[in-house]
């Protein structure tokens, strides 16, 4: 096969990134074993919390469920934010307000989702409590009540189903994991009706007044519907800068995050799961091409190791890649496309140095450009607050600083341009707000906090936000100076661009005065 047909077949492996360009490859390449029977098995009465950032693969594991449970003849019903009338929803409105609406604006959802399924299986009064749920409006709690009992009818039992037949370019380790992950957390004995709740911080601007308890009151009504409902099993995913607002907001409910947070399961994906999932696209690929290889890279990339931009330092292709994921599949997945297409426009062979050291500043000046969007709500200002750590000072070099190198810089930054986060102006010259903006770049990943470790390879680890979420506070103030604090690996090329051209941009932009001509 030549070089073209296979960096086409790498293209095949690694589509877009998202669920949707993702769905045939997870049902050859699905590797989440382990987080999916924990996420399909909430407690009963109670709904659990998919938490993770964008791109993390909430949205990839909740398409592959449905699959899974189609399969196993449960009914699985996916509702996003725009199968959601929030219409009725007033600012002013109290939680409890906004808990009894929701649960009447979920119900319409359901309704209206089973629509194509229920053709012929409602009659008599199933058929008139059906219609009235499906119609726009508040629902009253007799109409939810008796809706309940409809999908507690329509709720299948688990039944005995070969899994090669719907998944049979899946492994047959993990078709088997699969098979005893859900025959061990679902009772043959119980019936079930799955729902799944994606993208459910898209109900609400968190930025305005109130609409956090939008969320809250939809998490709310689904809890209330899962305790009227036994067979009802509900999955809500949310994207993790969304929960940590819910959780912290002083005007919101925060007393509420007691009552869940034992309901959260957080797809933390750490950098050997993004290899692990890497290898196993390129296994795939390699055996569609016919090459052997022990190490898959050899199949598709030159030579074992390569520099990144204005780098002397040689890396393992995997770890070049990995770094830059921000651990999330999607950007690993995107990231290959992008150095296969590349290859394929240089008629080269194999992926290259070159082509990744082309690739690399397009793809971070990308990277900038997402987080800003992610957090837009949260933080409008992200991107300027990127752009000015190209002039910050780097004492360690390679964009890693000390804790008074970092301090010095994000407290100048409110006096640079307005900083606003959560809805509060970040003050200059204002410890409080310097910590503040500092807790905010660390705990989306921007900045990074690297401590020394002697039983690590590299004699260091980084600390995971999630694990350790009160490090940045003036109370810690003594264990921050002892760290390295570094920009992310994903944003240096952008970095990296944008000093050189500050560089270049000497004095005024004057033309030059007009030579005379010579008579």
């Amino acid at each position: 096969m030549s070089g073209f047909d296979s960096l086409e077949e790498v293209r095949k492996w690694f589509p877009t990134g998202t669920a949707e360009g993702e769905r045939d490859v997870l049902k050859k390449a699905f590797i989440h074993v382990n987080e999916f029977q924990r996420i399909i098995s909430p407690p009963q009465g109670c709904p659990h919390l998919l938490i993770g950032k964008k791109g993390s693969g909430k949205s990839a594991i909740i398409d592959f469920a449905i699959q899974i449970f189609s399969k196993k003849n449960i009914p699985a019903l996916l509702v996003k934010p725009q199968d959601l009338d929030t219409s009725q929803l007033a600012n002013a409105d109290s939680l409890g307000e906004i808990s009894r609406k929701s649960s009447g604006i979920i119900i319409s959802a359901i309704a209206s989702k089973m629509a194509g399924n229920l053709s012929g299986l409602l009659s008599g009064d199933d058929s008139i409590i059906y219609n009235q749920a499906v119609n726009s409006g508040e629902k009253s709690p007799d109409i939810i009540g008796k809706f309940t009992r409809i999908i507690s009818k329509l709720s299948k039992p688990l039944i005995d189903a070969d899994l090669s037949t719907v998944l049979p370019e899946l492994s047959k380790s993990t078709r088997n994991e699969l098979q005893a992950a859900i025959h061990n957390k679902l009772s043959r004995d119980a019936k079930f009706f799955y729902l799944f709740i994606d993208d459910t911080d898209q109900v609400a601007s968190p930025n305005l007044p109130g609409h956090l308890n939008r969320i809250w009151g939809l998490i709310i009504a689904v809890r209330s519907l899962s305790e009227q409902l036994p067979e009802l099993r509900a999955i809500i995913s949310l994207r993790t800068e969304v929960w940590e607002r819910l959780r912290t907001d002083e005007a919101g409910q925060r007393d509420q995050t007691d009552h869940f947070t034992n309901l959260c399961i957080r797809l933390n994906v750490s950098n050997s799961h993004i290899k692990e999932i890497i290898a196993r696209r390129l296994e795939l690929a390699a055996s569609k091409i016919g090459c052997d290889s022990n190490n898959k890279f050899d199949c598709f990339f030159e030579g074992t190791h390569a520099r990144a931009p204005y780098s002397e330092e040689n890396r393992y292709w995997s770890d070049l890649i990995v770094v830059r994921s921000r651990q999330r599949p999607r950007d690993a997945v995107q990231l290959i496309n992008a150095l296969a297409t590349r290859a394929i426009s240089q008629s080269h062979k194999k992926i290259n140095e070159s082509d990744f050291q082309y690739v690399m500043p397009t793809f971070s000046n990308d990277r900038v450009k997402l987080i800003s969007q992610e957090v837009d709500k949260e933080c409008p200002a992200a991107e300027a607050i990127i752009r000015s750590f190209a002039s910050c000072t780097y004492s360690f070099g390679g964009f890693s600083m000390s804790a008074e190198e970092a301090k010095e810089h994000i407290a100048k930054i409110p006096t640079m341009f307005g900083v606003v986060i959560y809805g509060k102006t970040i003050q200059p010259t204002n410890n409080d707000s310097t910590f503040q903006l500092w807790k905010f770049l660390y705990q989306t990943g921007i900045l990074n906090a690297r401590i020394s470790d002697s039983s690590q390879p590299d004699n260091y680890r980084h600390i995971d936000p999630e694990a350790d979420p009160t490090l940045v506070s003036l109370p810690r103030w003594n264990e921050m100076q002892k760290m390295v604090w570094e920009i992310h690996p994903a944003y240096r090329d952008f970095l990296v661009n944008l000093q050189k051209e500050n560089q270049a941009r000497t004095g005024l932009a004057l033309k030059r005065p007009p030579t005379k001509k010579k008579r």
